[in-house]
């Protein structure tokens, strides 16, 4: 929890990182947890990759929002509808 607080406390309010660096920070604790619980010491080298792994979890999340949000745009747009595409087709 703190890890996500800070994350949200870093981030520029002007710029929508669509969940990246909480995401990241949430996935990077739970598999720090599970590290530990299943007793496996905490290296730099671990850590290094736990981090690479919830970045690449966070960037992934990110991506996805991302793209719903432009299917949700595209589908509000006039002319992008099923009226359209069968227009469009009846021309070929």
């Amino acid at each position: 929890m703190r890890a996500e607080a800070a994350a949200q406390a870093s981030l520029n309010p002007a710029i929508d990182d669509y969940g990246r660096a909480v995401e990241a920070a949430r996935i990077k604790q739970e598999l720090l947890n599970a590290a530990q619980k299943a007793g496996h010491r905490i290296t730099p080298e671990l850590e290094a990759s736990i981090d690479a792994t919830a970045q690449a979890y966070g960037d992934a999340s990110a991506d996805a929002q991302k793209l719903a949000e432009t299917q949700d745009e595209a589908k509000e747009k006039p002319g992008n509808g099923p009226l359209f595409s069968k227009s469009l087709s009846a021309d070929f």
